[in-house]
């Protein structure tokens, strides 16, 4: 699907690390664009923006923030505008919040908790994410580095793997595994320009509303789910190109093999380090081209950088090779470990860029 067309084109424009939500399960999950609110609710939600905006305007450039000035605009994007429902959010002193995670800082331990706790439904049984305030102007500077770094431990220790953490201008959804984070940022100084703003506004609200939070298997939310599916097929399709360059890199070594039982002195140039004229990984390659299809495959050849391990551009050749369906009745099944045994012996004697011209 063309980004341009398809109904979801605002998650491109966001700032990403990671894989939060695929574009495929994006589509899946939310078929339709996110719906417009209605009628007053933007307006509204300007008027506190600006309110939240003049409080900042006093400000010293880069001074810390008011976090209550914070959370009030941070309650009104949650309670007004993405409308959750009556006893979905606990406050940072509700009964409620018992989502606790210990930190060790210098001699002492500390305990950090979430400043606002989102419930799947109204029942407060089940948290869909965590919400934590910082008061740094800006993400990655000073002191937000730490509070970031605490909020992780909180994603971490407390089991609840999806949090919001916001200074007030930037908003990033967080998804934090064991040893990982992804996350998705959106800047709201963009949201009231009418346009691709909006329409990212719209997005997230679409992605924490009420609807999107409802468990779908097991207590889990499904934005949770969705995240965790996008991470799933994510590690199924490296799982299966890892297989497809290493069976790639195995057939090509095979014809090798082939070629130097019949002609012995195949690699004497390769082993021959006093020849003066050197053959580059870039002409290295297209002689296995040569060997792989019995052509100079200038239309791929001519993509390919001068440069880099020459391991890598034959596996970049490889899985071009196996990509374009040429040549597809000689690929076998049988493993050449004694060519590829010698083929890498050659390639770490001579090292990338150092290959000696046979002709």
């Amino acid at each position: 699907m063309n980004e341009n067309h398809s109904p979801h084109a605002w998650w491109s424009r966001l700032r990403h690390y990671g894989m939060l939500l695929s574009p495929v399960v994006l589509v899946e999950r939310y078929p339709g664009p996110p719906p417009g609110a209605r009628f007053p609710l933007l307006e509204n939600l300007r008027n506190d923006y600006n309110r939240f905006v003049s409080k900042l305007a006093d400000l010293k450039e880069n001074a810390e923030r008011d976090e209550a000035t914070i959370l009030k605009w941070v309650d009104a994007i949650l309670e007004k505008y993405i409308v959750c429902n009556e006893g979905q959010i606990a406050k940072q002193h509700d009964i409620r919040i018992n989502i606790t995670a210990p930190i060790r800082i210098g001699n002492r331990t500390e305990t950090i908790r979430p400043h606002r706790v989102v419930f799947a439904d109204a029942t407060g049984t089940k948290v869909a994410f965590l919400v934590m305030v910082d008061t740094s102007s800006q993400f990655g500077r000073g002191r937000e580095r730490t509070a970031y770094a605490r909020f992780l431990e909180l994603l971490r220790g407390s089991g609840h793997r999806l949090g919001l953490f916001t200074n007030g201008s930037q908003f990033r959804l967080i998804y934090a595994g064991l040893d990982f984070e992804s996350w998705a940022e959106w800047e709201s100084d963009r949201w009231f320009d009418g346009g691709d703003g909006t329409e990212e506004l719209n997005g997230l609200r679409q992605l924490l509303s009420t609807d999107s939070l409802q468990p779908v298997k097991s207590g889990i939310s499904g934005l949770l789910d969705a995240v965790e599916e996008s991470r799933k097929r994510q590690a199924d399709l490296s799982s299966v190109l890892r297989e497809n360059v290493r069976q790639a890199v195995e057939l090509l070594l095979e014809d090798v093999s082939t070629a130097h039982r019949t002609k012995s002195d195949l690699f004497t140039a390769l082993m021959e380090s006093n020849s003066e004229r050197r053959l580059t990984d870039a002409k290295l390659t297209r002689h296995c081209c040569k060997l792989r299809c019995g052509s100079s495959c200038d239309w791929w050849f001519a993509c390919l950088p001068n440069r880099g391990n020459c391991c890598l551009s034959m596996i970049r050749f490889t899985t071009r090779l196996m990509a374009c369906g040429r040549s597809t009745s000689c690929w076998r099944k049988r493993r050449d470990l004694r060519a590829a045994r010698k083929f890498c012996s050659i390639a770490k004697r001579h090292g990338p860029g150092s290959w000696p011209s046979s002709d």
